[in-house]
């Protein structure tokens, strides 16, 4: 096959092939060839040839290989200066601190040579915080993709590394992951606290997919947390609500939504088009939306009280729940978990189907039809890890999508809703780099405690199979496009779309 007619991936397969057989000067002339004739500029080849020449000891030439990978790159300046720094150590640490990805995420040929990158390296006992935190980094990277390839080389990955660096973060965070997925729950327990504590302690910290070890509670700390009785220690005891006055009965569906001011632009829009799927379809459930905003301004809350007596003298069908104040501990983690917060109460006032979401979302036109067609559901999650039986099949514990949730049961869902309010107020640790996935760490365990040992129990929903019941950013390519749906809806326009559309 001549280069011009050879795809990336049999370029890379056929590299892989020199690798295997260690004909490592094949190698290195079929990527030159590539790189030289037809595309100078693509870092991936770069990467390699760093690599193959790492393999032949050739550390001038690894390193000019991988600096003209990072520079094509547009990586950061931190990480050329770990890798200078590293390169003054050994080839192989310098290998290994230059992100996998740069190998060409999701190319069939890059998968192929996985196994051969010169990981792990050895790491010297005293070694600078950034070359640490990259080779962390890279070690969770690679060990996720691994998984999904071969999990028999991740886990020799774990005994090679051990072996050079003993126990550290990395060690531990993905430790805790093969034990999950062993169903040895103690041990993953175990890992995950010891992989939280080595992480504070040597500042390393996780990547963004593992940041739920620093929220992860132990099944023993779950044990009962719904009866428990928790100190609530992000404020919202003390929020003050606005009940709709004429919902004398139970809605038949409720929708749950929270966030602070930061994102409360996102509300109006929301609100009408809910609005406009209830007009359109006169007939449909009852339906409560039940908000929560944090650090709202008086502005706002006349917004809200407008809207609520709006749909109620205007709108039959539809009412208007909110809840506000302030809360004791603000950063975007707990912003995220207010809806989670307010669900005791809300289950405690109004008994009914939950659809729990985040707030960056907005309802299609066909919303109750859509709503209809999973009526026969007990459940709806996002699990995008588990397979048809509710087996999880790749990443975290705490790899559960949070974005939209139905509860169904309403024998189970005040007990769910009351652990997850618990979880948050207990796992939320104001010392830890982050608590960013604590709202999927307390959804996870309320799923494998009430949900997936009784599996075949339930008719469980997966809410990323078929329409979207509410469009998201993430069905739309993302926050930027996600904006860019529709009608621009603002407080000052929210009225005149209101009037023009009634």
């Amino acid at each position: 096959m001549e280069f011009g007619k050879m795809s990336c991936e049999d370029l890379l397969d056929r590299t892989s092939g020199y690798l295997n057989e260690s004909e490592l000067e094949k190698a290195i002339a079929t990527l030159s060839k590539y790189t030289s004739e037809l595309d100078p500029t693509s870092p991936e080849y770069y990467y390699y040839m760093g690599i193959l020449h790492a393999k032949m000891g050739d550390l001038a030439s690894c390193l000019s290989n991988l600096e003209a990978c990072v520079k094509l790159s547009n990586a950061d300046a931190q990480l050329m200066s770990a890798l200078r720094a590293a390169g003054q150590i050994s080839p192989d640490l310098a290998c290994a601190i230059v992100p996998a990805e740069m190998a060409g995420k999701g190319n069939r040929g890059a998968s192929s040579l996985l196994p051969n990158l010169l990981f792990p390296a050895r790491l010297p006992s005293e070694v600078n915080r950034l070359i640490l935190q990259r080779y962390s980094d890279n070690f969770e990277l690679l060990y996720d993709q691994l998984v999904a390839l071969d999990r028999n080389s991740a886990d020799q990955l774990l005994v090679d590394d051990f072996a050079l660096n003993g126990s550290n973060y990395w060690h531990h965070v993905a430790m805790g992951h093969a034990s999950w997925m062993r169903a040895e729950r103690s041990q993953a327990d175990a890992h995950y606290a010891k992989a939280k504590a080595l992480s504070m302690s040597q500042g390393v910290w996780a990547v963004h997919f593992n940041c739920g070890v620093y929220s992860w509670l132990s099944q023993e700390q779950v044990n009962g947390l719904e009866n428990a009785h928790v100190e609530n220690v992000h404020g919202t005891d003390d929020w003050r609500w606005h009940h709709p006055v004429n919902l004398t009965n139970n809605p038949e569906v409720t929708l749950v939504f929270g966030c602070d001011i930061g994102y409360f632009h996102y509300v109006p829009k929301l609100l009408e088009t809910l609005i406009a799927a209830k007009r359109s379809a006169p007939q449909s459930p009852e339906t409560l939306i039940v908000i929560g905003v944090a650090e709202v301004v008086p502005e706002l809350v006349n917004f809200l009280e407008d809207v609520s007596a709006y749909v109620t003298a205007n709108v039959p069908g539809l009412h208007l729940c909110f809840a506000y104040g302030k809360l004791k501990r603000s950063d975007d983690a707990v912003f995220t978990c207010i809806r989670y917060l307010l669900l005791p109460d809300i289950v405690a006032k109004y008994n009914s189907r939950l659809i729990i979401a985040d707030i960056d979302a907005y309802f299609p036109e066909d919303f109750f039809r859509r709503l209809r067609e999973i009526e026969p559901f007990d459940f709806g999650f996002r699990l995008y890890a588990f397979d048809e039986a509710g087996r999880q099949r790749h990443g975290q514990p705490w790899g559960f999508g949070a974005g939209i949730t139905l509860l169904g049961r309403n024998d189970i869902t005040p007990k769910f809703a009351r652990f997850l309010a618990n979880y948050i107020q207990i796992a939320y640790d104001r010392w830890a780099p982050t608590n960013w996935c604590i709202d999927q760490c307390a959804l996870a365990q309320a799923f494998d405690i009430y949900v997936r040992p009784r599996w075949h129990d339930f008719a469980i929903k997966f809410m990323d199979n078929g329409e979207p019941l509410l469009v998201m950013p993430h069905h739309v390519g993302g926050k930027a496009e996600f904006k860019l749906q529709g009608d621009l809806i603002s407080t000052q326009n929210f009225w005149q779309k209101i009037d023009t559309a009634s």
